[in-house]
């Protein structure tokens, strides 16, 4: 295929992308899809663990 040839296909192609992105409507239309984590009791103790030892860093460092 010449240079000339693909050129133009790409030219189309995204041509042809953006008049259908133009046919959605605005808005929240799309579909999203997001992960989903379960943890364990003890998991979840151990976040708790953590977010305590946070607490007590930033109290004993405020200015």
């Amino acid at each position: 295929m010449s240079k000339e040839r693909s050129d133009h296909d790409q030219r189309a192609k995204r041509n042809s992308l953006e008049s259908n992105e133009s046919d959605q409507p605005s808005g929240n239309a799309g579909a999203v899809t997001l992960p989903v984590e379960i943890y364990s009791d003890e998991r979840m103790a151990e976040f708790e663990a953590a977010e305590g030892e946070l607490s007590e860093w930033y109290e004993r460092n405020e200015s």
